[in-house]
């Protein structure tokens, strides 16, 4: 009864995280996923089975999964920023937290890949956002300093440098 209650316990916390998870072998095929893994990769179970850690990821080098068993100790962890690709060839950035361990003596790489297009089109927009304020502020014939807390200047536009003499 402990065995299954453990076994089910496992189960629950594996699929219900929202992020991807793959289990990998040494040469990068997956030998487990959890639920997460089918719907943001847009595939079925049994497809996923069927792939390897290079069909979600074509760029990653040959052999790189191998590397991984050999380079890093077990229970180490390590993060990647990179691109994968879903069932219907679509491409997303990802953020992949990874960690070697054994299971029943064999080598296994556990993948987390969180979907970080949201974060990325923040930044983007923020990027966008930042450069029309500074368009904007150096393009007044009006003096501006912005100042913090502690009166250090932030920044000025080139009309109060001007207009400072400075």
């Amino acid at each position: 009864d402990e065995i299954q209650s453990a076994r089910q316990r496992f189960s629950a916390t594996f699929n219900a995280l929202p992020d991807a998870v793959t289990l990998h072998d040494p040469d990068g095929r997956i030998v487990a996923l959890n639920d997460a893994a089918c719907r943001i990769f847009r595939r079925s179970r049994e497809e996923m089975l069927q792939l390897s850690v290079r069909d979600l990821n074509p760029g990653l080098p040959a052999g790189r999964m191998a590397e991984v068993a050999r380079e890093y100790a077990t229970g180490e962890s390590f993060v990647v920023e990179t691109t994968n690709r879903r069932g219907d060839g679509s491409e997303f950035p990802v953020e992949v937290h990874s960690a070697v361990f054994r299971d029943h003596g064999q080598v296994r790489v556990i993948a987390i890949a969180r979907d970080v297009s949201a974060r990325r089109e923040a930044e983007t927009t923020l990027r966008e956002s930042e450069a029309r304020y500074r368009q904007l502020l150096h393009g007044m014939d009006k003096g501006i300093i912005v100042r913090d807390g502690n009166c250090r200047v932030l920044s000025v536009n080139p009309a109060a440098c001007r207009i400072l003499g400075v």
